[in-house]
């Protein structure tokens, strides 16, 4: 929505400036007139010419995930301190150095000014916080309990943040490993084994089968690398057009959960986002129905996302989450008689905290124990491939010395 500056009358001599969104000049007017104010000047907002390059980077810069954690926390900091919702959004804002967040803040402080709640503020941007976010904090400013579930909201944030990060370091050193190894592989087919085979053709030598492998298969990458070339970007976007349709990524998530090892980590890693997310939902009071849906929105397979529809479709038809989780061939028997027993006990929202902890613990140990094997494969595996090429290119040499010999 767009941003229009103004200059308004409050009273005979007292003049205010400030900034509101509106779809247009007519309805801003309007907008600041119900403010009380009589409007002098209103006119588009235009980013100055003048900000300097670094500024203008920051403001293009998404705002990540941790900033958003750090936000909420300093804002339940300033509840429980005491602060109203307008004067902590305005402490923080003083506080921040990244030109995006500053906007971000700025324009969620200036809706609230307009009279819009803190969760409605929220809503306007929704690339950065997400549905599960704002209704978690509608339902704290519904309870009367903002502060508690915002700090419980970045708790819950840093903790998938933290799973999140865990992933990526372990899976830092294997992918480095095997680029190395297949730039190393490319250099040697593309520069050496050319200059090395015109050497041997030159001798009239007859070639062992491995150096003939090797020298072709050189010789093939060199003179149709364009091809190979065009050939791979065609399939790149074909199978990216196939996976952005509805039975693409279907597929895609069928088929990852029907891979062995990977299929095992993806169900228990969907298994902790849905025990956490579900739990914080119900501690925040917000109705198990609802709370199921927004589950589903934030799971990335497909497969499990509709299970978990499904879920919240048979409770609204009178079905216990226990009985429904049970019908669902994604999540472990055990599960379902974790959370029979937690739904008589009345104690769900904690009963599911603790599931999400075990089975976190559980990823951690598959994310160690894949990784330990996997880089030493690697590892092997590029050395086979190199010893090969250096050995294919030295036979001919040995050749040439039993001959002379």
């Amino acid at each position: 929505m767009p941003t229009f500056t103004y200059k308004a009358k409050l009273g005979p001599s007292k003049l205010e400036q400030g900034s509101i969104e509106a779809e247009n000049q007519e309805q801003a007017i309007k907008k600041i007139s119900d403010l009380g104010l009589f409007p002098v000047e209103v006119r588009p907002y235009k980013q100055s010419k003048n900000i300097s390059l670094f500024a203008r980077f920051g403001q293009r810069n998404k705002i990540k995930n941790q900033e958003v954690i750090s936000l909420t926390r300093q804002l339940a900091s300033l509840l429980e301190a005491g602060l109203n919702i307008l004067p902590a959004l305005n402490a923080i804002k003083s506080q921040l150095v990244m030109p995006a967040l500053v906007s971000l803040v700025d324009d969620i402080a200036q809706n609230v000014k307009d009279g819009a709640s803190f969760s409605e503020s929220l809503s306007h941007h929704k690339d950065i916080f997400s549905s599960l976010y704002i209704n978690v904090v509608r339902s704290g400013e519904l309870s009367g309990r903002l502060n508690h579930v915002l700090d419980t909201l970045a708790d819950f944030l840093e903790k998938g943040e933290d799973l999140r990060q865990r992933i990526i370091s372990a899976l830092v050193y294997p992918v480095l490993v095997l680029a190395v190894g297949i730039l190393t592989v490319a250099v040697l087919l593309i520069f050496v084994i050319p200059r090395i085979g015109v050497m041997f053709e030159d001798m009239g030598q007859v070639l062992p089968l491995p150096t003939q492998i090797v020298v072709g298969i050189s010789s093939m990458i060199v003179n149709y690398f364009f091809v190979f070339f065009a050939i791979i970007v065609v399939l790149f976007f074909f199978i990216n057009k196939r996976i952005k349709t509805k039975e693409g990524r279907i597929f895609v998530d069928r088929s990852k959960l029907k891979t062995p090892l990977l299929g095992m980590f993806i169900r228990k890693q969907h298994i902790v986002q849905f025990s956490r997310t579900l739990s914080l939902l119900l501690a925040s009071g917000i109705p198990i129905v609802t709370a199921l849906e927004l589950v589903a929105n934030t799971l990335s397979n497909g497969m499990i996302r509709q299970e978990v529809k499904t879920m919240s479709t048979a409770i609204r038809e009178g079905a216990s989450l226990s009985t429904s989780i049970k019908e669902s061939k994604y999540f472990p028997a055990f599960v379902s008689s974790i959370i029979a027993v937690a739904e008589e006990s009345g104690s769900l929202d904690r009963s599911l905290a603790r599931l999400a902890s075990s089975f976190e613990r559980d990823v951690e140990r598959i994310i160690k124990t894949f990784t330990v094997a996997l880089e030493p494969t690697l590892i092997f595996l590029i050395g086979l491939v190199v010893g090969f090429i250096v050995i294919a290119m030295l036979l001919p040499i040995f050749q040439i010395n039993l001959i002379v010999g």
